[in-house]
């Protein structure tokens, strides 16, 4: 594909129009954390989504994504997890060490009030991460807390914190559920997601990955080069097929 064209399509997945409707509401074990519930229009019910943000907290790029799902007939939740712990950025490891448990835990019942919405009621729930949130889609997939799960660039070394991914290993099994992992080669994670397909498929785990040659980490954001925008653009189409074949059937 042409560089230019996949610029648009980018851009456009990034600031087209947005449409349906936006709320808030609270999620987690305690029901404190906020959340931004998207919905498409009509009465659905939609296949659930749930989209776990990078280290920087729910930015403007976050909530286009959503959108664009919500345009495909996805009714999207993004829970503000990182906010609710004061793990942004500069205090992110935190996030993948003495808060991980309980992050874990707030996820898995912010997964199950989006199951419970009139938008959702009685349909799947998938999840898709980036980065930090990519990190716990995996462990959400491994433990098969939705029904399929969808990890860019995911930070499965806990951003240093666990290089030998010994909190994965013993948690993939059979019965764990669907998981695309989408990274760059240029990437610092890209090893380390070669090792977890490899332990994923020996414990007998449904995987797919692609490698997206000399894309790099946040290869999805705007300001990057040409083989990022091209990552971002063939990694948004994989997303639509993955999801639509696991949470719809299709």
């Amino acid at each position: 594909m042409h560089h230019r064209l996949i610029a648009i399509v980018v851009l456009a997945w990034l600031c087209g129009p947005a449409w349906g409707a936006e709320t808030w509401m609270k999620v987690g074990a305690h029901q404190t954390m906020d959340a931004n519930l998207l919905t498409p229009d009509g009465p659905g019910p939609y296949p659930g989504v749930l989209i776990l943000k990078s280290s920087r907290g729910v930015n403007a790029a976050d909530i286009a994504f959503a959108h664009a799902l919500v345009q495909q007939g996805f009714a999207c939740l993004i829970p503000h997890y990182l906010e609710a712990y004061s793990d942004t950025s500069g205090d992110r490891y935190t996030s993948f060490t003495k808060d991980a448990d309980a992050i874990y835990a707030d996820l898995i019942s912010a997964a199950a009030s989006l199951a419970r919405t009139d938008a959702v009621r009685g349909n799947k729930v998938g999840a898709v991460g980036f980065s930090n949130g990519g990190f716990f889609v995996t462990w959400l997939a491994a433990t098969h807390q939705v029904a399929a799960a969808v990890s860019y660039y995911a930070a499965i070394t806990g951003a240093g914190t666990d290089h030998d991914l010994t909190r994965f290993k013993p948690l993939f099994s059979p019965s764990s559920v669907p998981l695309l992992l989408l990274v760059g080669t240029k990437d610092t994670y890209s090893r380390p997601t070669h090792r977890l397909v490899g332990m994923m498929r020996e414990a007998g785990s449904p995987v797919r990955v692609r490698f997206f040659e000399d894309a790099h980490h946040e290869f999805d954001r705007p300001g990057l080069d040409d083989a990022d925008r091209t990552a971002a653009a063939e990694a948004w189409t994989s997303t639509q097929r993955f999801l639509a074949y696991n949470l719809k059937g299709q």
